[in-house]
């Protein structure tokens, strides 16, 4: 049986919205629930009700534009596809942790390709959520240190056990979670290096990991990396590697 997944268009066009939808209905190789919104305020009370995991949104929307829902929700854990007639929202949809950005007119190939990244990238944080559960069952309660993290999406409360690492991109951070999207914070990553010193590890100048969900260090001639429990393998620089492998013994 095919998996439901829930989706929400926002487009305040009509033609737009409709041809969408029939987009959606022609990928027959998935169970789509679909409800639409041509108005910021339809589009948030359907999104408390019924918590899609898929937003398609149009960006202008009548006097208003779509980054102010998602700026006002509570919660974030879905994929964005942003459908619009203008590209110079762009940069802004990558702060938002955009899955992708589509160009009206909208051409089918590259609309299929957006899902289909989407619904890998829920079925990767569906596996992540199964590897959070059995990694904390017996530690959970060990590890209630937290810090307040003020994004793009909103402010709040983050466990230390539920961030895997830290990016640096400039003066900004992408904090990536073990359940979560991930986020971009307008901070330097030597600021939360000092902050999370005991127990994260500064890999690389531009990597921070959680020492927690380190599994192993792949170091060969090909690589010298550290692999953590969601697969990704993280650099390591050659000043910190005999560090990391003593912290680790």
């Amino acid at each position: 049986m095919k998996k439901e997944i829930v989706v929400l268009i926002l487009e305040d066009e009509q033609l737009s919205r409709k041809h969408i939808l029939y987009e959606l209905q022609a990928m027959s190789e998935y169970n789509f629930t679909i409800y639409e919104a041509s108005d910021i305020l339809t589009a948030k009370s359907l999104l408390i009700k019924h918590r899609p995991e898929l937003l398609l949104l149009d960006i202008q929307i009548k006097s208003n534009i779509s980054f102010e829902l998602l700026e006002d929700l509570p919660f974030s854990d879905f994929q964005v596809i942003f459908i619009t007639a203008y590209d110079y929202y762009a940069l802004k949809a990558i702060k938002f942790s955009a899955i992708d950005y589509i160009l009206k007119p909208v051409q089918s190939q590259e609309f299929q390709q957006a899902i289909r990244h989407a619904v890998e990238e829920m079925e990767k944080n569906n596996f992540y959520n199964k590897l959070k559960m059995e990694h904390f069952k017996d530690t959970f309660d060990k590890q209630e240190e937290s810090i307040i993290i003020h994004s793009s999406k909103g402010t709040f409360k983050a466990y230390y056990h539920e961030i895997l690492y830290l990016q640096s991109d400039s003066n900004y951070t992408h904090i990536y979670f073990v359940n979560r999207q991930p986020v971009l914070v307008a901070k330097t990553l030597k600021f939360y290096a000092e902050l999370l010193k005991e127990n994260f590890i500064r890999t690389h100048q531009s990597y921070l990991v959680n020492k927690t969900h380190i599994e192993k260090i792949i170091s060969n001639k090909q690589k010298c990396v550290v692999r953590i429990i969601n697969g990704v393998e993280i650099p390591i620089s050659s000043r910190m590697r005999h560090i990391i492998n003593n912290l680790l013994v």
